[in-house]
């Protein structure tokens, strides 16, 4: 007999595999080249598999979403609270928290074309546009609860809203990624100028420094 939660373990990787397969897949072809067939081809599974995982490609690419956007919050608040524990001063624990952040978020060129594939689609399809507004605003709240925590960890005080602080993290973040595989065939970032324009952000948004 199974051990108790055997079934749900096997499930549960049955679905990473084919997530994983799914980006390997949306990043070669896009959403819409994309098909159920070549999603199990690639991940080494049937139909049948898929269809128990996921009740379409559209219920795949939102969970694909999911996933890519907790691995991204899940990085972050891993390295601040690394970092914090270290008893640094704010600038070395905020740089700190980048650099392990970029070295355990997968910063590649397949991440950059997923998320590319994620806006595109959203902005061609109204029906589900909502959808993806909702995830989008979760991330920006997720960011917004990130860097009001460091904030309050650190004894500083941001000097604009904590949300139009996400949102500028995360346009440098955009920016990065879009400027290196424009300019560069290397897949991986190596996180240069998202240093920069991180530092020179924080240098803006934490002017001032120790909270009153």
């Amino acid at each position: 007999m199974a051990p108790a939660g055997a079934p749900t373990r096997k499930r549960e990787a049955t679905r990473e595999r084919i997530l994983d397969a799914a980006r390997q897949v949306l990043a070669d072809t896009g959403i819409q080249g994309a098909t159920v067939e070549t999603i199990c081809e690639r991940a080494g599974f049937t139909r049948g598999a898929f269809y128990s995982n996921f009740a379409s490609k559209e219920d795949l690419v939102l969970a694909l979403f999911h996933r890519e956007s907790d691995l991204l919050m899940q990085e972050m608040s891993e390295a601040l609270d690394a970092e914090l524990l270290a008893g640094q001063d704010a600038p070395t624990v905020v740089s700190r928290v980048l650099d392990r952040f970029l070295r355990g978020y997968p910063h590649d060129r397949m991440g950059f074309l997923i998320n590319q594939e994620f806006i595109t689609h959203g902005a061609r399809h109204p029906e589900i546009a909502q959808v993806y507004r909702e995830l989008w605003q979760r991330t920006v709240d997720d960011i917004t609860g990130f860097v009001e925590r460091a904030a309050v960890a650190l004894d500083l005080r941001l000097t604009i809203p904590a949300e139009s602080a996400a949102f500028l993290l995360l346009g440098a973040f955009d920016v990065a990624l879009r400027t290196h595989f424009l300019d560069s065939e290397a897949d991986e970032l190596d996180g240069t100028l998202l240093q920069r324009l991180v530092g020179d952000l924080l240098a803006t948004v934490l002017a001032g420094q120790e909270r009153p």
